[in-house]
C-alpha cells in the first residue's frame, strides 16, 4: 500500500509531464499554473483530474478517512465528466499522461509506468480479460486496446490501432489490426 508521500510525488511528476513544455512565455512552472487557471485551459483540468483520481485512490484504499475519500471522490467525479475520462482502474502506474480528453480505462486493467495517450482511447476488457500494458507505452490518438491482452514495454500503438492479440516484443510499432511494422 502507498503512502501519502510517495502518492505527493507522483502527483508532482505527473504535474510536471501536464506543465512542462506546454508554454515557453515562463519557466516558472507557479506563474505556468496560475495562467492556465487564469484562462482555464485544457491542462490546469487535466492536472487537477489526476490529482483528485491519485488522491481518491489512496484515500479509497485506507481504513478510515472517509469524509476525504468523498471529497476526493466528488472532485474526481467533477472532472471526468468535465474532460469526459473514465478512469476506472486503481492499478495505474505513475507518469500517466493524456494529450485530449475522451480517455476509457476498464477498472481491471493493468498499466505500468508512463503511459502516454494522445486521446479518444479505450482501454477495455471482455469475457476473457483485461489488457495488461507494460511501462514506456504510447497510444496513439483513437487506438483500442481490448481483452486478455498483454503489451510489452517501449511499444508504440498507431493511431486508429485496434489490438486484441498479445504483443510481447519490446519496442515494436503496431499500426491497423494489430499489424507490427517493426520488431
Amino acid at each position: 500500500m502507498k503512502k501519502l508521500n510517495e502518492v505527493k510525488r507522483i502527483i508532482k511528476k505527473e504535474q510536471l509531464l501536464v506543465f512542462k513544455d506546454k508554454m515557453n512565455f515562463s519557466k516558472s512552472l507557479r506563474i505556468r499554473i496560475l495562467v492556465c487557471f487564469l484562462f482555464r485551459n485544457f491542462r490546469y483540468y487535466q492536472y487537477k483530474l489526476m490529482k483528485s483520481f491519485r488522491m481518491f485512490n489512496f484515500y479509497s484504499n485506507q481504513k478510515g478517512h472517509y469524509f476525504k475519500k468523498i471529497y476526493w471522490g466528488r472532485k474526481y467525479g467533477k472532472y471526468s465528466l468535465k474532460l469526459h475520462c473514465q478512469i476506472n482502474c486503481s492499478n495505474v502506474g505513475e507518469g500517466f499522461f493524456f494529450e485530449h480528453p475522451n480517455i476509457v480505462i476498464n477498472k481491471s486493467a493493468i498499466i505500468g509506468n508512463d503511459l502516454h495517450c494522445i486521446g479518444n482511447n479505450c482501454i477495455g476488457s471482455t469475457d476473457k480479460g483485461a489488457p495488461v500494458i507494460g511501462n514506456n507505452v504510447f497510444l496513439g490518438f483513437g487506438a483500442i486496446v481490448i481483452g486478455d491482452v498483454k503489451i510489452a514495454d517501449n511499444v508504440k500503438i498507431g493511431a486508429g490501432a485496434i489490438i486484441t492479440k498479445d504483443i510481447l516484443e519490446p519496442g515494436s510499432i503496431v499500426v491497423g489490426n494489430n499489424r507490427i511494422i517493426k520488431r
